[in-house]
């Protein structure tokens, strides 16, 4: 309706009881309902009506910052833009969460590299995980590409790879059915962020 108020204040104000969770609440919205939004950044937000109170009112917008901060605490990111922690807050990974996690697997997995793990897959060109369980191991099993090899790489997760695995597919879930109804082809990708 473009109404964006009520008793004169936006509602996605952070003064509002529920500023910050109405703000958060149409981000989701316009970034995996709708489309409309791209990547989850303040800089994506400007295109947006419900967003242009925010965008356009640096008062408002550094309350924001401060109560998404405060309601990130430590899980927010230590950097001085909010986008990261901003994904974070919406259960999205950031490029450093994904370093992170893809230490770890290198460092567990030295069959994997960087530039493997960059382009890693999470689900075949049929749309099948490309994961198995191998019981006489009592291991997860995964694999990447080696294009230069022209072969895959398997290695039997450890436990610790093994739950980072499982945190990163669920954590990009939501960035994948974004990319899916988009029919964008980097669906299958394992590694998914959501801002630029």
């Amino acid at each position: 309706s473009g109404n964006f108020y009520v008793n004169h204040r936006y509602i996605a104000d952070a003064q509002n009881p529920d500023g910050a969770a109405w703000f958060l609440a149409m981000i989701e919205h316009f970034f995996l309902r709708t489309g409309e939004l791209d990547a989850i950044s303040y800089k994506a937000m400007e295109k947006i009506p419900f967003f242009q109170p925010f965008c356009t009112n640096s008062y408002m917008q550094s309350r924001m910052v401060k109560e998404l901060r405060k309601i990130a605490g430590d899980y927010g990111a230590p950097t001085q833009t909010i986008n990261e922690t901003l994904n974070r807050l919406l259960g999205y990974l950031s490029a450093r969460d994904c370093a992170a996690a893809a230490a770890i697997l290198i460092a567990e997995n030295p069959k994997f590299n960087p530039h493997s793990l960059r382009a890693a897959d999470y689900l075949s060109g049929d749309d099948k995980p490309i994961h198995y369980y191998n019981s006489a191991l009592d291991r997860l099993m995964w694999s990447v590409s080696k294009p230069r090899a022209i072969s895959r790489k398997v290695s039997a997760l450890p436990p610790r790879s093994h739950k980072i695995y499982i945190e990163l597919v669920k954590a990009t879930m939501k960035a994948r059915i974004r990319l899916m109804l988009a029919g964008d082809i980097n669906y299958r990708k394992m590694f998914l962020t959501s801002s630029y």
